[in-house]
């Protein structure tokens, strides 16, 4: 059974790098790249993304 996984990024290119590297087989990923300006700032002053395990 897969599990799901979020992707919240403010960059294309570091969203497109985490899906490279999440195995499709094991996780059902779903991606969300227009977030609103507070979280944006929040993930472009820190490392660019965020991944949260929902189970």
């Amino acid at each position: 059974m897969k599990k799901p996984l979020v992707i919240i990024s403010a960059c294309q290119f570091t969203r497109l790098a985490l899906e490279s590297l999440i195995p499709a087989d094991r996780y059902i990923v779903r991606v969300y790249s227009n977030v609103t300006t507070e979280v944006e700032f929040v993930l472009k002053t820190s490392c660019g993304y965020l991944l949260a395990d929902i189970p």
